[in-house]
C-alpha cells in the first residue's frame, strides 16, 4: 500500500482561506498525488479528488450525511432538508431526482427559460452597469 503525501506546512487554514476551491487543486499538483494529509486548523485532515474519491465520498456504507453540518451550516448553505443532510434511500431517490435536471434536454430547456427572461428583464437591469456587463456575458451567443 502506497503512503500518503504529506504537505509540509505546520497548518494550512490560512492557505485554504486565500485560495478556496482551489486549494485542494494546488496541493494536488504540488504534491502530485489525488490523496494528501495536511493540517487545517491544528488538526490532521485527508483531502482527496477524482474519481475513485467521489466513488468513496458517495458511498453511503462509508460516509454519513444527517447530522454530519452544524446546524448553522444547514439552514444557511444546505438547507435543513437539503441533499447533503440525507443518508441511504432518501440521499439516493433526492441525487436521482437533481441529476435527471443534468440531462441535455432537461438543461437546453432551462437555458432556453434562462434566456427568455433576461431577454424580458435586461431592459431593466441595463441602468446598472454590473448587472449589465453580467447580462451582456451570460446571454452572448456564438456566432
Amino acid at each position: 500500500m502506497r503512503t500518503i503525501p504529506k504537505d509540509k506546512n505546520i497548518d494550512s487554514s490560512l492557505t485554504l482561506l486565500r485560495d478556496g476551491y482551489e486549494f485542494i487543486q494546488k496541493k494536488r499538483q504540488k504534491l502530485w498525488s489525488d490523496i494528501f494529509r495536511t493540517r487545517l486548523m491544528l488538526k490532521e485532515t485527508i483531502c482527496m479528488s477524482g474519481k475513485e474519491a467521489a466513488e468513496v465520498f458517495y458511498d453511503t456504507e462509508k460516509f454519513q450525511r444527517k447530522d454530519a453540518a452544524p446546524k448553522r451550516v444547514q439552514k444557511t448553505l444546505f438547507l435543513q432538508k437539503g441533499v447533503q443532510t440525507l443518508n441511504n434511500s432518501a440521499y439516493r431517490q433526492r441525487n436521482e431526482m437533481s441529476m435527471s435536471l443534468m440531462k441535455p434536454d432537461s438543461l437546453r430547456g432551462f437555458l432556453k427559460i434562462q434566456k427568455s427572461y433576461g431577454e424580458t428583464y435586461i431592459g431593466k437591469w441595463e441602468k446598472d452597469e454590473e448587472q449589465k456587463c453580467l447580462c451582456r456575458s451570460g446571454f452572448r451567443q456564438k456566432k
